[in-house]
């Protein structure tokens, strides 16, 4: 959940119920992968830009998911110091079949209620959900202790983003329109 009314809970399961699995972990010498969030990695301040893993976190806009799962990775950081086996995975927004609850479930629910849909100007970095579960594999399989990856695969603007969604619902004639970025700014403030 992104909703600040619950984050006391948020930060009960993102931070308390991670440092008790990594206790367990360390004790009984188990490899771990931390499914994060690419939202930890970072975020452009002022002009628009392709982050990577070594983008610095910003506290700026960041709602108590994010950092939630942003403290959970600094505790991770402090365990692999006293020997734990782990590596962290953030995906990106992350689509796929069965998705009742996340961002697609969302968008899908505000789409089917309007007769028209704005899109903010900008974009975002997608990935589908098979592709978050092999990154999860291949990180447990093959990732090195204490290193973070990136699981995303395209970026794409938020008006092709939508016009795809569309598609997905049956609603090929939903008008979709690209607001000026004032206006991109407040939607987006509202759909989070």
């Amino acid at each position: 959940s992104f909703d600040e009314k619950k984050s006391r809970q948020i930060y009960h399961i993102n931070v308390t119920g991670t440092d008790t699995i990594l206790k367990v972990a360390l004790k009984h010498k188990k490899r771990v992968v931390f499914v994060s969030t690419a939202s930890t990695i970072g975020s452009p301040q002022k002009q628009p830009h392709i982050i990577d893993e070594n983008t610095a976190f910003s506290f700026e806009q960041k709602n108590p998911y994010t950092h939630s799962k942003h403290i959970a990775e600094q505790h991770l950081s402090q365990y692999i110091k006293k020997g734990l086996d782990a590596v962290i995975v953030n995906p990106s927004t992350v689509y796929g079949r069965g998705d009742i609850h996340g961002t697609g479930a969302l968008l899908y629910g505000l789409m089917e209620k309007y007769p028209i849909f704005i899109a903010p100007s900008g974009g975002c970095s997608v990935v589908a959900v098979h592709d978050v579960v092999a990154g999860i594999i291949a990180a447990l399989d093959k990732g090195i202790a204490g290193e973070r990856y990136l699981l995303t695969a395209e970026n794409i603007t938020f008006h092709r983003l939508f016009t795809i969604l569309r598609k997905l619902i049956k609603r090929s004639t939903l008008p979709v329109l690209i607001a000026p970025q004032f206006t991109g700014l407040i939607g987006v403030k509202a759909i989070h």
